[in-house]
C-alpha cells in the first residue's frame, strides 16, 4: 500500500490531477451518481441555462469502465507525464499554457462545428500531448500491442486507426487533437529556430506570461545568465615562470663602518711605516691603511701615504708588482744604517 501511494505521489502534479479527476468522474458515472448527459459540452446549455461546469467536465469524462477507458488512461498518464517530467520539468507554467491552449482551441472548434461533433474533449486533448511528444522524439522505436513496430511520429496515426477499428467511425476529436498539436509544435519548436537562422529577434507565442511564471515558481527564461568572471592574473615573464614579486627591502642605516673603503685589501700589520715597500703605489695614488693597535670604528681615519719619487725615465710599476721591483739606492742606504745601529 505504501509503495502504491509512493508511485502515485511520484506522478507530476498536473498529470496526477487530470488522471485522478478522470477516474473519479468515470467511477461516479459507473455508480449512477452522475450522468454523462450532464457532462458533455453544449454551448446551448451553457449560454441559455447557465450550466458552466460543462466547460470543464467535458475534459474529464472518457467513458464507462472498459478497454477504451483503460487505453485512454494509459496514454494520458504516460505521455502527459513524459512531457511534464521531460522538457517541462523546470517550466510548469509553460506546460499549463500548453494545456490551456489545447483546451481553449478545442472549445472553439466544438462551438463552431456542427452540434455534438465534439461532445467530450478529454480524448482530443490527450491526443495533442501524444502528437507533441512524438514529434519531439522522432527516432524512438515503438511497438503497438507487439504486432507492429514503427517510429514515434507515426504513433498518433496508429491510434486513429485503432479508434476506427474499435468504434467503426472516424474520430474527429483525435484528428482535431493532431491538428492542434501540430500548430503548437511548429510555433514552439520550429518557428523560433527559423527566426534565429534569419537573425531576427526571438519570439515564442506560447511562452508563459511573467505573472503565471511567478504563480508556478518558474524561473523566467528571458533572464540573462549570470557569469562569474575571475580577476585577470598578472602576466608571466617571457621564457620564465611567473613568481610573486618580493616586497621592497628598506636600505640599512648608514654607519661609520659602512663608509670604510673596501676597494683594496687591508695591508699587513708589519707594513705600517711610510717607508715600507708595501706602501708603494703608482704615481699620485694613495691607499688607506689601519694602525696595528686596531682603533675603534669611530676613530678610523684615512691617511694619505706620499708616493715615492722616481726618475722621470723610470716606469711606474703597479701595486701588485711593487714587492718584486729592485730596491732604490736611498732606501737601501737607510736600511743599512738602521741595521748597523741595531748591531751596536
Amino acid at each position: 500500500m505504501d509503495r502504491l501511494e509512493a508511485n502515485y505521489l511520484e506522478i507530476p502534479p498536473m498529470t496526477r490531477t487530470w488522471v485522478t479527476l478522470s477516474v473519479v468522474v468515470s467511477v461516479l458515472c459507473q455508480a449512477g451518481y452522475l450522468a454523462p448527459f450532464h457532462l458533455y459540452y453544449d454551448p446551448h446549455f451553457i449560454l441559455n441555462r447557465g450550466e458552466y461546469w460543462r466547460i470543464l467536465s467535458s475534459f474529464f469524462y472518457f467513458g464507462h469502465f472498459g478497454i477504451d477507458l483503460i487505453f485512454h488512461m494509459f496514454f494520458l498518464a504516460r505521455y502527459s507525464r513524459l512531457l511534464e517530467e521531460g522538457p517541462y520539468r523546470t517550466r510548469p507554467a509553460d506546460y499549463f499554457v500548453l494545456l490551456a491552449f489545447g483546451a481553449v482551441t478545442l472549445l472553439i472548434l466544438a462551438t463552431v462545428l456542427p452540434a455534438h461533433s465534439l461532445p467530450f474533449l478529454g480524448s482530443p486533448l490527450s491526443q495533442v500531448l501524444v502528437y507533441i511528444w512524438s514529434r519531439r522524439n522522432p527516432f524512438v522505436r515503438m511497438s503497438f500491442l507487439g504486432v507492429m513496430e514503427f517510429t514515434a511520429p507515426y504513433l498518433p496515426w496508429v491510434l486513429v486507426v485503432f479508434s476506427v477499428v474499435m468504434h467503426g467511425t472516424v474520430p474527429i476529436g483525435d484528428l482535431a487533437g493532431i491538428a492542434i498539436g501540430h500548430v503548437y509544435w511548429y510555433f514552439d519548436d520550429i518557428y523560433p529556430r527559423l527566426r534565429e537562422v534569419q537573425a531576427r529577434p526571438p519570439w515564442r507565442p506560447f511562452k508563459a506570461p511573467r505573472l503565471l511564471e511567478q504563480m508556478f515558481g518558474q524561473v523566467p527564461r528571458d533572464l540573462p545568465d549570470v557569469a562569474v568572471v575571475a580577476p585577470p592574473s598578472p602576466p608571466a615573464a617571457v621564457g620564465a615562470a611567473a613568481v610573486p614579486l618580493a616586497p621592497p627591502v628598506a636600505p640599512a642605516p648608514e654607519t661609520a663602518a659602512s663608509r670604510i673603503s673596501t676597494t683594496s685589501p687591508p695591508p699587513d700589520s708589519s707594513s705600517t711605516s711610510a717607508g715600507s715597500p708595501d706602501a708603494l703605489t703608482g704615481s699620485g695614488e694613495s691607499i688607506s691603511s689601519a694602525t696595528s693597535s686596531g682603533p675603534s670604528a669611530s676613530g678610523l681615519r684615512q691617511r694619505a701615504v706620499p708616493a715615492v719619487e722616481q726618475d722621470p725615465g723610470h716606469e711606474s710599476l703597479p701595486v701588485d708588482d711593487a714587492r718584486n721591483a729592485p730596491e732604490p739606492a736611498a732606501a737601501a742606504a737607510a736600511r743599512w744604517g738602521s741595521e748597523q745601529r741595531l748591531g751596536e
